[in-house]
């Protein structure tokens, strides 16, 4: 078993719940050649990780992961999470405000490392903010991420 989960006990459960970092959609708002600079930040910010060894997209693969060191009844359950206030259903509405609110926030924080590992400088990572926030904003494009929530139980020998 692995050492980051000794402290608990056999029986005992391990939750994660993070977004899966891409947008999607359901309706032609969001294809593959739309235009869309958070689908190009996402791309840059996963290869910013990458050169710190870290991986944006780890969610997708963990239950896989929990399954391999030995945990048993792993589960994954997947919600749609709107970003902004696109949605009609009022619900959906408040959660994608939450979203696109959380995202626009933490962009500066988050982004500064991650981009510098690829040679940019603090103007160029501003600029580019720029239009991720625009993108955010825009209610023309129905964009949901996926929010994933992975559990495993540990085994009782």
């Amino acid at each position: 078993m692995a050492d980051g989960v000794s402290h608990l006990k056999p029986g005992g459960y391990i939750e994660f719940q993070e977004l899966e970092y891409w947008p999607y959609s359901d309706d032609d708002t969001l294809t593959s050649e739309t235009p869309y600079a958070l689908r190009d930040y996402i791309r840059y910010m996963e290869a910013g990780l990458r050169a710190y060894g870290s991986e944006l997209h780890a969610i997708r693969t963990l239950a896989d992961e929990l399954k391999e060191v030995g945990f048993d009844d792993v589960q994954t359950t997947t919600h749609k999470a709107p970003v902004g206030l696109w949605p009609l259903d009022r619900r959906l509405r408040l959660c994608g405000f939450f979203l696109k609110t959380a995202v626009t926030d933490g962009l500066r924080g988050v982004s500064r490392r991650p981009l510098m590992a690829l040679g940019w400088t603090q103007l160029q990572i501003e600029m580019f903010l720029v239009d991720v926030r625009k993108a955010l904003s825009n209610q023309n494009i129905h964009c949901y991420m996926l929010f994933r929530s992975v559990y495993g139980r540990k085994p009782l020998s």
